[in-house]
């Protein structure tokens, strides 16, 4: 018995798993979202922190926020694309 017998699995078997990974992928962006610090019309990068953190002076990045969502979205999209070939 060939060792790789076990982990063969075929096309559709390997989406689900790439919409799982891709499913936990956005849940952790949301859940760890980019955060800045806003002083008056100033604001300073925090860095990636739990949403609970929100509040006061700290406020969600919207820009790196959906450039997060979209990279995830590409690369899910280019692995489903050359799972066609």
């Amino acid at each position: 018995m060939n060792n790789n017998d076990n982990f063969n699995l075929n096309n559709q078997e390997i989406k689900k798993i790439a919409l799982v990974v891709y499913v936990v992928v956005l849940i952790l962006i949301f859940l760890f979202p980019p955060m800045n610090r806003v002083y008056g019309s100033n604001s300073l990068f925090e860095g990636w922190s739990f949403i609970s953190d929100l509040g006061g002076t700290i406020k969600v990045n919207i820009p790196y926020l959906l450039v997060e969502m979209g990279m995830a979205t590409v690369v899910y999209i280019f692995f489903l694309i050359s799972q066609k070939k």
